[in-house]
């Protein structure tokens, strides 16, 4: 019997992979992050509808219960998508200050220009 928590869990893994699929059709996203995204919601379905098939990694891993394996996996790619993040503004950061700097020798203003 599927639980209500079920149902929402598949409902939010659907809508998911179809803005997933919708921001790919747009040209938003390119190939590579469709199929990244795309595995990761298929994966989150599969457990969300199968939960009995993650027994095989619970034990290995000493996890109790399927919703802490979750919440541990949720907060791992938590910390590494905001250390990814961060990264990316970091170098973007770099680029900014470099073409500003670079503007700003190329074509000095003079007192009073704006």
């Amino acid at each position: 019997m599927i639980a209500g928590i079920q149902i929402l869990g598949a409902v939010f893994g659907l809508a998911m992979s179809y803005f997933t699929f919708l921001f790919y059709r747009r040209g938003d996203y390119p190939k590579t992050d469709f199929v990244f995204w795309m595995i990761i919601w298929i994966i989150f379905l599969g457990l969300v509808l199968f939960p009995e098939a993650a027994r095989y990694f619970l034990n290995p891993l000493g996890v109790m219960d399927l919703m802490n394996l979750f919440m541990i996996t949720a907060f791992m790619a938590t910390f590494a998508l905001l250390f990814y993040q961060h990264d990316f503004m970091r170098k973007n950061e770099k680029k900014i200050r470099a073409i500003v700097r670079e503007e700003a020798l190329n074509n000095p203003k003079k007192k009073g220009d704006l």
